[in-house]
């Protein structure tokens, strides 16, 4: 493979790397690579801006959790999920018993739930069981909603739904809001929501973002972190790449044998000529040939006496070479022979 066409190709893989790069940091910055209320999310639908208004306010520690729930040790603080999906809490047994353990720690667990329409009308059984939760939908205003359900205290109301309810466990609460929109970042820089917002928090002087119910989990190694930002497709592009590039360079395995040199014959000029000479004259003819090819270039330089004994010379039988050697003879002489 020629130089010109490696380095192409070596630049044309650091042009896509670059792009790709740049690509993936726009959308990093932007956060629309990460879940909608995600913490870590910069645009309308997601929780950053909460995030970095917390962390100016003097005494206050703020925090994300990459980690499980059941995992998590924390002790007095205000511990937000927002954007919880409610099938999804419901189907997962353990993230109950995790969040209930973390309220009895001495924690406040705000669950704040997204309700999509296409979610259609929930039915939350283990919810109700561990926490005797009854939940309602509506096609109309407020399509997610909590009825009246046994130990919880109603705190937000609107037409006889029930949008955000707490309730004590052990020596912490957890509180429950039928939606996440007031933690958004755009109905935090509005001010719509600052009462509910503060209300949820509390007294706490800690707060963390939990980011693991929303998928976003700290694996501790390389893939994990790939994942968690979704390069896993740019790794498996420059993966790809470097295949086809060691694929291209490469010998091939095994290797050719040497390519043998062409065998040379080791003719001479003067063989060449001898052979070519023998292919096309008769031996008897070759004197005469040489005269005459001589004669040819020469005439003005002989004399017809030399002429007419150099005639005479070819028509004597001998050897080609005696009868050259007399015709140069001839041409030497000055007079007759």
């Amino acid at each position: 493979m020629k130089r010109s066409s490696v380095a192409l190709l070596a630049l044309a893989a650091i042009l896509s790397a670059a792009a790709l790069v740049r690509l993936s940091q726009q959308e990093l910055a932007g956060g629309s690579a990460y879940p909608a209320y995600s913490s870590l999310r910069a645009d309308p639908d997601g929780g950053k801006l909460l995030f970095d208004a917390l962390s100016r306010l003097p005494g206050i520690a703020v925090e994300r959790n990459f980690l499980p729930l059941d995992g998590l040790e924390q002790r007095g603080a205000a511990i937000l999920l927002l954007g919880t999906d409610p099938a999804g809490l419901n189907s997962s047994e353990g993230v109950i018993r995790a969040i209930e353990s973390l309220a009895k720690a001495g924690n406040r667990v705000v669950i704040a739930f997204r309700y999509r329409e296409q979610d259609g009308e929930l039915r939350l059984p283990r919810l109700a069981q561990a926490w005797d939760v009854q939940v309602g939908t509506d096609k109309r205003a407020d399509p997610f909603f909590f009825r009246e359900s046994k130990g919880w205290t109603a705190l937000e109301s609107v037409r006889g739904k029930i949008l955000v309810m707490e309730r004590a466990f052990g020596a912490g609460a957890i509180l429950l809001a039928a939606e996440s929109d007031p933690f958004a970042n755009d109905s935090v820089l509005a001010g719509r929501e600052t009462a509910s917002v503060s209300h949820a928090i509390g007294d706490y002087r800690r707060v963390v973002f939990d980011e693991s119910h929303l998928g976003i989990e700290e694996s501790g190694s390389v893939v994990g972190l790939a994942r968690r930002f979704h390069l896993m497709g740019f790794a498996a592009g420059l993966a790809l790449c470097a295949l086809l590039f060691l694929w291209k360079n490469l010998p091939a395995f095994p290797p050719p044998a040497p390519a043998r040199a062409a065998a040379r014959s080791g003719m001479t000029a003067q063989a060449g000529l001898t052979t070519l000479l023998r292919r096309h004259i008769p031996p008897g003819d070759l004197a005469a040939t040489c005269w005459h090819a001589w004669l040819e270039t020469n005439r003005n330089t002989v004399t017809p006496g030399h002429a007419a004994r150099a005639a005479e010379i070819l028509r004597q039988p001998a050897a080609p070479a005696e009868t050259l050697s007399r015709l140069a003879a001839l041409l030497r002489s000055k007079g007759e022979l």
